[in-house]
């Protein structure tokens, strides 16, 4: 094997790919994602020795020792509704290091933790800040908050878990006559819905208190009552004319909601909510005069 032209420089090559493979070797091993986009880790060779440089950046609003409840964008709700520590030091498969409970950047004889909060909008755990503590205590945590449940976050959920469509029937079924009274009524019933938001639990009730009736013809009548079958007579409707084709009667139903948090007080949600029925089939035609005996 032929030997290096230059021992020095090669010794010096050497020595920086080693502080390159050390600091990367911290960087995973002692570090998650979140608490490393806030460090700098670097490092460097001379001729006789080589280094890592790491320094510890607070995540802003936080310092060691101390961590806060951070506030929302000014609506009242909290950014953060609960809290954890998560030890800096020990690998990834659980196995505590005691080499590291000492860090360079607390006192001898402390070790540093990372604050998590979870986030009120989305629910995640993101690291907030971190605390240095005697070896063998935990962190003091920030009391959390319960989060606001408001009538927006309800009804971005009820919008999203969606309500029943409802079907506008007629009678007669499937044909009517011109200028005839076509009986037109829907089945619709108030719904409950059951479901956890930002950790709590949550009950929506939702009424039908308008339908809006498309009889397919161009015309479209709105109540307050879904109408009944014969002998009722609630919801009719006379077609002018005779048609081509089967028209596409419809009904679509509003709901107005309210929420209780918990087994709490009843909350009314004021903006309302239309589910778009699905188009029915039905044939208009002329009554054609027949002579009997």
């Amino acid at each position: 094997m032929d030997r290096p032209r230059n021992p020095d420089a090669f010794m010096r090559t050497l020595k920086r790919l080693a502080a390159f493979y050390l600091a990367l070797f911290l960087a995973a091993f002692q570090f998650d994602a979140a608490a490393l986009a806030q460090d700098q880790i670097g490092g460097g060779a001379d001729d006789d020795v080589f280094f890592v440089d790491v320094e510890r950046n607070q995540p802003p609003g936080s310092t060691p020792g101390d961590a806060t409840p951070v506030r929302g964008d000014g609506d009242g709700e909290p950014r953060y509704d609960g809290y954890r520590s998560e030890p800096a030091c020990g690998s990834r498969l659980g196995v505590r290091i005691p080499e590291c409970e000492q860090q360079w950047f607390c006192p001898p004889g402390q070790m540093y933790w990372h604050i998590l909060g979870r986030e009120t909008a989305t629910g995640r755990w993101v690291t907030i800040g971190g605390q240095c503590t005697p070896t063998g205590e935990e962190p003091t945590l920030p009391e959390a908050t319960p989060a606001e449940i408001t009538p927006a976050i309800v009804l971005r959920a009820l919008r999203r878990l969606g309500l029943p469509e409802a079907h506008a029937q007629t009678q007669p079924e499937g044909t009517t006559l011109v200028n005839f009274d076509t009986i037109f009524f829907a089945d619709a019933e108030i719904q409950t819905r059951d479901v956890t938001l930002l950790g709590r639990a949550v009950t929506i009730e939702a009424e039908p208190v308008e339908f809006t009736w498309h009889h397919g013809d161009g015309t479209s009548r709105t109540t307050t009552e879904p109408g009944a079958p014969y002998p009722a007579r609630d919801i009719t409707h006379r077609y002018a004319s005779a048609s081509d084709e089967p028209l596409a009667p419809r009904v679509d139903v509003t709901y107005r909601a309210r929420f209780q948090v918990e087994g709490g007080p009843w909350r009314p949600i004021s903006e309302t909510v239309t589910i778009e029925g699905p188009t029915g089939s039905l044939e208009v035609t002329e009554a054609t005069p027949v002579l009997t005996r």
